[in-house]
């Protein structure tokens, strides 16, 4: 038998875990504006309704009741009221009473005119400095994040998000 030659490139082993299985990459946090439309549209589902079960069946194929969804305001996330949520994505999903009730919701969220920390459910603007979580969409403050000042970066993810 010929002996092996060596191959040029990477070392061996440095793919693999010790028992040979290939390595996990870590996968790296997604913003919301980057994010698929399919993501988008879990998120903005999860916002809605009562329980994380619903929206298992709904992209199985089942419409959105009006039984199905959070009945108050407050109940529902902050995250809706940002620019980079659109309720129209998840149109297809809901019967048309059900997705009247959810704009209905959301501009009376959006009447309330008022962002609270995710963490403390403080007012954020009453002259505290905050931030939003580039991917779940949450305000904290600063002092809540665990920070001492303003990031210069546009994106900035929470713990939760992060990790």
């Amino acid at each position: 038998m010929p002996v092996s030659i060596k191959k040029r490139g990477r070392p061996k082993g440095q793919d693999l875990t010790v028992i040979g299985l290939p390595k996990k990459k870590k996968r790296c946090t997604v913003a919301f504006a980057k994010q698929s439309y399919h993501e988008k549209q879990n998120v903005i589902l999860n916002c809605f309704v009562k329980d994380r079960n619903i929206v298992r069946d709904i992209t199985n194929g089942k419409f959105l009741e009006t039984v199905d969804l959070k009945m108050l305001p407050e109940e529902i996330s902050h995250a809706v009221l940002d620019e980079a949520v659109d309720i129209h994505m998840i149109r297809s999903f809901c019967t048309e009473k059900a997705f009247e009730k959810i704009t209905n919701l959301v501009e009376q969220k959006r009447l309330q005119q008022s962002w609270f920390c995710s963490v403390c459910s403080e007012d954020t603007q009453k002259n505290h400095m905050s931030l939003c979580c580039s991917r779940c969409l949450l305000w904290r403050h600063i002092r809540c994040a665990g920070l001492t000042m303003r990031l210069k970066s546009k994106l900035w993810f929470c713990r939760e998000c992060y990790l």
